[in-house]
């Protein structure tokens, strides 16, 4: 039907963003050596590919394994996208020394979400799902409450970093707010979700461009400041000399 084909289209779209972001990301993972690309690659992978995927119904579709798909996968890879999610805020925002508080919460998160990786391949789908409701939550409220310290410290990238993480708790909640019957079934709350994990993505890869610049800029600065530092020693020493 007609109402099939936008769906397939969106959906195309989408998941062809999201391999583009990966390839992407990758790519300059390999060509840096920043960890930081690397994370947030299997972050998009995790969430916004993988469990998407089975969330949209387009497992169950794909692979005849699908009753084990639907009980396991989301979960599993709930968990596994908050892990990989919390490292790459951890090292995006340095939180070891802008936020050593939430640095120490997110630490217990992100430890907590591996060892669900490994019990929602055992518990029952419902108790997962209810644990990772309440774990999702706080860790997407460190990741939000971590990048506004960040900015009021002044590092500008935290301002993107910001405006992405709100873009993802923006199109849940109206996806919620759709589900629990607030708000009307249409294309804009059918697919909010995907349409804000889509706007945060596009703003994460921006931040991550800005923060490539500006640490790049202060190790610039920090060069040119000892460089006049030891100008400044060499002509006083000379200056004792003479």
């Amino acid at each position: 039907t007609r109402e099939d084909q936008n769906t397939q289209f969106i959906l195309g779209v989408y998941y062809g963003l999201v391999f583009v972001m990966i390839l992407y990301n990758l790519l300059l993972f390999f060509g840096l050596r920043e960890q930081t690309y690397l994370y947030y690659s299997v972050t998009l992978l995790c969430i916004h590919g993988i469990l998407q995927f089975s969330l949209n119904g387009l497992a169950r579709k794909y692979f005849s394994s699908a009753d084990w798909w639907s009980s396991t996968s989301i979960p599993f890879f709930t968990s596994a996208g908050i892990f990989w999610g919390l490292l790459f805020c951890r090292q995006f925002l340095n939180t070891s020394r802008r936020t050593p508080e939430i640095h120490r919460i997110t630490n217990v998160l992100l430890w907590s979400a591996l060892a669900m990786c490994l019990f929602s391949l055992f518990l029952p789908y419902r108790i997962s799902v209810t644990i990772l409701i309440l774990h999702g939550t706080l860790s997407l409220s460190c990741a939000i409450a971590a990048g506004f310290y960040s900015w009021k410290e002044q590092f500008a990238p935290a301002r993107t970093y910001l405006l992405a993480w709100l873009a993802v708790l923006a199109g849940t909640l109206v996806l919620n707010l759709k589900n629990w019957g607030f708000l009307p079934i249409t294309p804009v709350t059918e697919y909010s979700s995907q349409a804000g994990l889509a706007l945060g993505a596009i703003l994460l890869a921006l931040a991550l461009s800005d923060r490539f610049y500006s640490l790049r800029q202060d190790r610039y600065l920090a060069q040119q400041k000892a460089m006049e530092q030891e100008r400044m020693a060499r002509k006083a020493e000379e200056t004792l000399l003479l």
